[in-house]
């Protein structure tokens, strides 16, 4: 019925000779037609966005940016997708030798992780029992890369994902809008020489599931102090946030006025 529904708004903007952008977006069973502007061509994208949740029951929003739909809070799962518990590891010591997938909370507080999700180590991220629930999975290096250049590159980029004013984000949190709807927020990290957590406020750090040798990853990071989103590798034991991103690409429509 989706694709009939399509089938026809493409014919009717034919027939009319429109040139227009227009967004249908599926939101829990409800169809909405939005952001139209005279343009040369036109555009009809078509979106199935709604809550989810893990396998602890935690319910997640999400949000579309471009082609891909991410989730717009930090995970916040303890079991893997197939229900085996992950390691929460509290002690500093053991943390930092673990070799195997691991979380905790910032400063080992429950009531932290609720509003800022839990730290994962890499070895979590790519743990063949996976860590995002079915449907999702942990965006790799080249599909954090494609958010990036949607939202105009990195130098800007993180603006637009910060969580905007102050609730979460240490002043000055510089140009920060969320116009995406990314809504980062600032969970820190937990360093793995030293188990030591570090950055609450002020950094949001977030794990790809890409591997580089010597036994690092890739990893973002963004900051209160500018709209920079920096790319960078890191060792496998530390302690990030993490987003999953949906398992389908949102597929574009494409329609072009000959006249």
């Amino acid at each position: 019925m989706r694709f009939i529904i399509i089938a026809l708004v493409l014919l009717l903007l034919s027939e009319l000779c429109l040139s227009q952008q227009i967004n249908i977006y599926y939101k829990d069973g409800v169809k909405k037609v939005i952001q139209v502007s005279l343009i040369d061509s036109m555009t009809v994208s078509v979106v199935i966005d709604s809550a989810f949740a893990d396998i602890d029951g935690n319910v997640y929003k999400s949000v579309v940016i471009g082609t891909q739909e991410w989730m717009a809070e930090n995970l916040n799962v303890s079991r893997y997708r197939n229900g085996d518990e992950i390691h929460e590891v509290s002690d500093s010591v053991r943390w930092g030798d673990l070799d195997h997938g691991a979380f905790c909370a910032y400063h080992n507080a429950p009531s932290l992780a609720k509003i800022y999700g839990k730290l994962y180590n890499f070895y979590a991220t790519v743990d063949e029992r996976h860590l995002c629930p079915t449907g999702w999975h942990v965006p790799t290096d080249t599909e954090w890369s494609t958010l990036l250049a949607y939202l105009g590159g990195g130098m800007v980029a993180g603006g637009k994902m910060k969580e905007a004013d102050h609730a979460h984000w240490t002043p000055p949190n510089i140009d920060a809008t969320n116009e995406s709807g990314f809504t980062a927020l600032p969970a820190g990290n937990r360093l793995s020489d030293c188990g030591c957590f570090n950055y609450l406020e002020s950094y949001a750090f977030y794990w790809t599931s890409s591997k580089m040798p010597a036994n690092r990853a890739w990893g973002y990071y963004i900051r209160n102090r500018n709209a920079i989103i920096e790319r960078n590798y890191y060792g496998r034991a530390n302690g990030f946030s993490v987003r999953c991103l949906k398992d389908e690409t949102l597929k574009l429509f494409w329609w072009r006025n000959l006249d």
